[in-house]
């Protein structure tokens, strides 16, 4: 018994020390007549992001034409250029003040869907006049300006990998102190 609890114990110890990588940030809003909700993933990396720093998306937009959910199955990161797209420990945000573009889309999925964010100076613009964001929906648009710095989302709480270790740990530990009370010793005279 004491080889599988220092065995348990390396592990956990090995475990405890993997960095967090994912950061998860969810958020919620409106612009002209589409609401947008939103799951971005990234690698944990803060500051300016790029493409290669996104590892999971869904989107769902809706707006008079419908409701879509754009996602790492169904949709292209297609587009993203400048410096605008950042995130903090807390918030993602796009900064309309500065330039950039980003783009999500299905277009060459067989689809007319995409979440488009343009700021003053970008390399491409979606449609309209920068800064802006546009959402299309089964080829219907709907746009309108934004300014400053727009949280798109918000990280969620994740457990650090030190606190998945210590709360498996934890019910390993009990689960062997509950198998050892349970024993039963039998003599036959």
């Amino acid at each position: 018994m004491t080889l599988l609890k220092a065995a348990l114990l390396g592990a956990c110890c090995a475990f405890a020390t993997i960095p967090a990588q994912a950061t998860v940030y969810t958020g919620n809003h409106a612009i002209d007549t589409a609401t947008v909700s939103v799951s971005l993933t990234t690698d944990g990396t803060t500051g300016v992001l790029s493409m290669a720093n996104i590892t999971a998306w869904s989107f769902t937009l809706s707006n008079p034409g419908g409701t879509v959910t754009l996602d790492n199955s169904n949709s292209n990161f297609t587009f993203l250029s400048g410096t605008s797209f950042q995130a903090t420990a807390t918030d993602i945000v796009f900064d309309y003040s500065v330039a950039g573009h980003m783009q999500w889309d299905n277009f060459g999925l067989g689809g007319n869907n995409a979440l488009c964010f343009d700021a003053v100076g970008g390399s491409f613009t979606c449609i309209g006049n920068p800064p802006a964001e546009t959402v299309l929906v089964n080829g219907v648009f709907s746009n309108g300006p934004r300014s400053g710095r727009f949280v798109l989302g918000n990280a969620v709480a994740v457990p650090e990998p030190a606190t998945w270790a210590m709360m498996i740990g934890g019910f390993a530990m009990a689960g062997m102190a509950a198998r050892r009370r349970t024993r039963t010793s039998v003599t036959f005279a």
